[in-house]
């Protein structure tokens, strides 16, 4: 037996101590070190632009063609495509089972661009970008600060050397940046000019790229010496670009391009994206790194580099650091570590009281190997050391030690008898072992549905468990070698049966206690009743708790949504999203800001996921709040006051989540084919919704609509023309927007060059009618020379647009939603701070009820949002169970070898599980998904002490016969472990309770108070149900 030789070794016995100490905090300094656990990249979008269409040509050329090229990809969970004008936007979800994403986005790859041949020839090729659902590591600021008029150029060029620079940080994954407008070469045509030469902007761009082209041309070879050639001309400036000649098609004499356009090499106006850093214009860089990476490291280095580039750059352009994960993960693991220090001390002190300071101090030696034992199981399985690694130990904490509170009571007590220190040690583990085994087995299988948990929402959660169940085996395996050597060496020389030795005795409480259980044993139906009581009542007050998916983050950061009407230009967006950020910025409870217009900000929280590119009417705002402020108390205040200030804009005030992401708390989709239909019935569900209380905004897709300029041509005309509607549209869309000529090569960086009319910034319904077509036809007679005739409002001949269309104004779909291949009408409700989503969705559907409204045939009515994400987390959740309770029962019942005893610790299992719920109530929280995992883990933790008293009593032969008074003398002999245990347990929770915010006391409540509530099972309902049922067989 191992205890026993390392009983007679002891040099072995703290070389092993060593050992473990050496291993696990080696492994404590290498492991990476996150805030969060990484959830893996199950979410893809897919952008494919289509130029000049609207919602509804989207859909059908662009949309529903690469939906349908998908189908063929079982692992897609959910297709989600938004059609607006010129863009497609799909959003691909897999399903949480899946486990190797990267393979499966790399078919995904495959597939599109198969399904890219099936699109129109105007389509953009398909942009695909599978989403990293977790926050830059560092988000880095250039600023312009040397006064005077803003000068972007040299902000880009530090910019650019920033990128290189964190480039070449080992661990670096990827580098993106924000608020950078882009150069370009811009040639404006003179429209006189153009109609003159018969050009179009689109085949002037094509002669531009032509000439700018850098094709290969091959290479000279002379013996051993190779020579490429290259036919390219150097462009360094506008001028050199003036330069250049193209050729009219209506002279054919070549023509330098300055006499018909001017060209400028300036930042791209509008800009694509905006960003502003303590309310001035800045470029932002936002930096993931590698998993497997201790960031603090990697911070140190960066912060390095940064230092060397800020001795280099110029002194009117600033470099700062705006925000570094690294901060929040020293501040989550400080605060981790102290409560799990001030666990450990609580736990220490209760065994002392109880036990004495000798097995205090045995007891607790086994608190940091464990802990070690941990680090080394958590490196081994290549998991960070993050929020939930860590919590998992807490939990751990008050659990591990009952296996080596139990082992030693045991062997002290056979020592005490006397017996010889060996011959104790041998005899405590052969009748504990078992026990102790199953217990261990129990409880893993308990805590094994939530290390399995699949998804998202298991990916948050799963190292909570995993940490569990490596610390309760390590403990195990501690419990039956190194505590039991360890209790005979401490007690060999001693036989004093002290306080400070054996811990506290209260002798009137124990004949209470020992009066207490007679009468029980006596009348054991009276003592089941008794027993029951707090258990059934649990799972009354389950009926009454509120839902949660998870509370909301304590961390001092909100952020901020701001939304135009969908057809507000990106400098609309600007100067509203300004006078927002201002606004809030005045109230001291916030102590800087981040803006962002015109696309998401950069993820600096791992749920907030970076919905929107290039989406003009659209801005986030990121708010640093003062450390103290209550955040849901702040939200709700500024959100009352935006309300009040900016009637007219859709401005959310957001706390941060914990959790998988979702847009809203509440959503509510229809699904139909008819979309007049879908935006009837989302509309009346959001009128129910504005009635509803704590509702603060609500949105349905089909209430965006845009205005269009509808042209109804005469076919006839177009004909004679030699033009069809597609060719009307090109020529339109390229006169208007520009048509894209090519690059230039600056220092590495591609500038692209785009040609236009030059009055494109100003030109409304007037000029569009007087734009005239020139005759695409071959003049008569079929001489060569014949122009394709450009848009024109020259004077010198050819037919206005007016004269050939109708002109109306009218108004179109801003987007059409489709979910896995069939439209539908997303209804989200936004919510006040500090409201559990479950009781907002439960009065609207009342309303609803009593609105009396129906769905007609062919429509359904689905959830999103939080409902849907917690159902389907608690589904995943559940679905094991069975198994693993089938499991836990076949242990105990391999461990008794009875049936009798398996089903009492089958009942103490199924009543344990209404404890949990009552203490949620007793404390008012609501019953959320940490609950749910703390009552599972609740099942396992609270049978151990019975499992451990019907041990005995199954141990002691007049016991087993059913004797009362022997049941009572083997009840009172494990009363003093079995309250250590709880008390322990309840100690190794007291951190989490009063200190962890409003994530972690609804776990912590759940298993401490169960297991306050469990030990009363176990000293009272056991032994009466054994008693009864023994009384029964006899």
């Amino acid at each position: 037996m191992i205890s026993t030789w390392l009983y007679r070794n002891p040099r072995i016995l703290y070389l092993l101590l060593v050992f473990l100490a050496v291993a696990g905090f080696s492994s404590f300094y290498v492991s990476p070190r996150l805030e969060d656990p990484v959830l893996s990249r199950r979410v893809a979008v897919l952008t494919t632009p289509l130029p000049g269409a609207d919602a509804k040509t989207v859909e059908s050329l662009v949309s529903i063609p690469l939906e349908e090229g998908l189908e063929d990809i079982p692992e897609i969970e959910i297709t989600r495509s938004i059609s607006r004008n010129g863009v497609s936007s799909i959003v691909l979800e897999l399903h949480d089972s899946v486990t190797e994403v990267d393979a499966v986005w790399s078919r995904v790859r495959n597939v599109l661009e198969d399904a890219e041949q099936s699109l129109p020839e105007s389509a953009l090729a398909p942009e695909f970008e599978v989403l990293e659902l977790k926050a830059f590591a560092a988000i880095i600021g250039v600023r312009w600060t040397g006064g005077g008029e803003l000068d972007l150029e040299p902000m880009r060029r530090v910019a650019r050397d920033t990128v290189a620079r964190l480039h070449d940080i080992p661990g670096t994954q990827k580098v993106k940046t924000y608020g950078d407008p882009g150069l370009e070469y811009l040639v404006e045509v003179k429209q006189d000019a153009l109609s003159a030469s018969g050009l179009t902007t689109k085949s002037l761009a094509d002669q531009i790229e032509g000439f700018l082209a850098r094709n290969a041309a091959g290479h000279l070879r002379q013996g051993e010496t190779e020579i490429g050639l290259d036919l390219s001309k150097e462009i360094t400036s506008a001028t050199d670009l003036q330069q250049i000649l193209v050729k009219p098609t209506r002279t054919g004499d070549p023509v330098k391009l300055e006499e018909i356009a001017e060209v400028n090499r300036q930042f791209i106006d509008p800009p694509d994206t905006l960003a502003y850093l303590h309310g001035e214009r800045a470029i932002s860089i936002g930096v993931f790194v590698r998993d497997d990476i201790r960031i603090d490291r990697w911070a140190a280095q960066m912060n390095r580099a940064l230092r060397e580039l800020d001795d280099q750059i110029p002194p009117e352009v600033t470099l700062e650091v705006v925000f570094s994960q690294t901060n929040f993960v020293d501040a989550r693991l400080n605060s981790l570590l102290w409560n799990l220090g001030l666990g450990a001390l609580a736990v220490a002190i209760v065994v002392f009281v109880m036990m004495g300071w000798r097995s205090a101090l045995i007891v607790t030696t086994a608190l940091p190997c464990s802990a070690l034992l941990v680090l080394v199981g958590l490196r081994t399985l290549q998991i960070p050391i993050h929020q939930m690694s860590v919590t998992g130990l807490i939990i751990a904490l008050g659990l591990l030690i009952d296996n080596a509170i139990v082992i030693v009571d045991e062997v002290r007590a056979r020592i005490f008898a006397p017996m010889k220190p060996n011959q104790a040690v041998v005899d405590g583990i052969r009748h504990l072992g078992m026990p102790l085994f199953v217990s261990t087995l129990t409880t893993t299988l308990a805590f094994m549905p939530i290390a399995m948990l699949p998804g998202p929402s298991g990916e948050f959660v799963r190292t909570i468990a995993i940490s569990v169940i490596i610390a309760i085996n390590a403990s195990f395996l501690l419990a039956i070698t190194v505590i039991p050597a360890m209790t005979a060496h401490f007690y060999a020389r001693t036989s004093r049966e002290n306080a400070v030795h054996i811990g506290i005795r209260i002798e009137w409480l124990k004949r209470l206690f020992r009066g207490s259980l007679r009468f029980i044993l006596n009348h054991p139906l009276i003592g089941i009743a008794i027993s029951i009581i707090l258990p059934i009542g649990g799972f009354f007050a389950a009926n009454t708790l509120p839902e949660q998916f998870f509370p909301p983050s304590d961390r001092a950061q909100i952020h901020v949504e701001i939304e135009l009407p969908v057809q507000s230009s990106i400098g609309a967006t600007d100067k509203v999203a300004k006078r927002v950020r201002d606004f809030l910025a005045a109230d001291e409870r916030i102590t800087d800001t981040q803006l962002y217009v015109g696309e998401s900000a950069p993820t600096f929280y791992y749920n907030v996921v970076a919905r929107h590119r290039a989406t003009p009417f659209y801005a986030q705002a990121i708010l640093e709040v003062d450390p103290g402020t209550e955040i849901s108390s702040l939200v709700r205040d500024l959100q009352r006051q935006v309300l009040e200030e900016f009637p007219d804009t859709r401005v959310l005030i957001r706390q941060l989540e914990q959790g998988p992401p979702f847009d809203a708390p509440i959503e509510i989709q229809l699904t139909g084919s008819d979309l007049d239909r879908l935006r009837d019935l989302g509309r009346e569900l959001r009128t129910v919704l504005s009635q509803t209380q704590h509702v603060v905004h609500t949105r349905s897709d089909l209430e965006e609509t845009v205005p269009k300029m509808k042209l109804e041509f005469d076919d006839r005309e177009l004909e004679a023309l030699g033009y069809n509607r597609s060719q009307i549209a090109g020529i339109l869309y390229t006169t208007l927007e520009g048509a894209q000529a090519g690059s230039v090569m600056e220092g590495g960086e591609d500038v692209p060059v785009r040609v236009r009319i030059d009055n494109a910034d100003d030109f409304g319904p007037n000029e569009l009618g007087s734009l005239e077509l020139r005759s695409a036809r071959p003049p008569v007679g079929g001489r060569s020379g014949g122009t394709t005739g450009p848009p024109t409002n020259s004077p010198e001949g050819g037919t206005p647009l007016a004269a050939i269309a109708d002109f109306q104004l009218d108004a179109d779909l801003g987007a059409i939603t489709r979910l896995n291949g069939r439209r539908v009408n997303e209804v989200k409700a936004y919510l006040s701070a500090g409201v559990l989503p479950s009781e907002v969705l439960s009065e609207w559907q009342t309303r609803l009820n009593a609105s009396g409204f129906t769905l007609p045939p062919g429509y359904a009515l689905t959830y999103g949002g939080e409902a849907a994400e917690r159902n389907q987390a608690v589904d995943l959740l559940l679905a094991n169970a069975a198994i693993l309770v089938a499991l836990t029962l076949l242990a105990v019942m391999i461990s008794f070898g009875s049936y009798r005893a398996t089903f009492i610790i089958f009942a103490v299992g199924g009543l344990t599980i209404g404890l949990g719920p009552g203490a949620l109530w007793l404390f008012g929280y609501p019953f959320g998904f940490m609950a749910i995992i703390g009552t599972m883990g609740l099942v396992g933790v609270a049978i151990n002490d019975s499992i451990v008293v019907l041990a005995g009593i199954r141990d002691d032969r007049q016991a087993r016969e059913g004797d009362p008074e022997a049941i009572c003398d083997v009840v009172l002999h494990s009363t003093r472990h079995v309250l250590t245990t709880t008390f322990t347990t309840i100690a190794g929770f007291l951190p989490l309770i009063i200190g962890g915010g409003g994530f972690w006391p609804p776990l912590a409540i759940t298993i401490a108070g169960g297991v306050g509530g469990a030990t009363l099972l176990a000293l009272y309902l056991v032994p009466a149900a054994y008693c009864l049922l023994q009384r029964k067989w006899r």
